[in-house]
């Protein structure tokens, strides 16, 4: 399925862009709860998983 211009811009638009500003807000509340060390293995988990899963 290929998408058209418009449609790539709404999906930045109204998915990309409210994604980023939740997940600023979570690692900011994250930030304030646990230390370094548990903030960076905290986010890079789930990476780490997705990865891990599909490769």
């Amino acid at each position: 399925m290929c998408l058209s211009s418009l449609q790539k811009e709404a999906v930045l638009r109204w998915v990309n862009l409210p994604m980023a500003i939740g997940f600023m807000l979570l690692y900011t509340k994250l930030s304030n709860v646990l230390s370094k060390e548990a903030l960076f293995d905290t986010v890079l988990l789930p990476f780490i998983a997705f990865f891990g899963a599909i490769g």
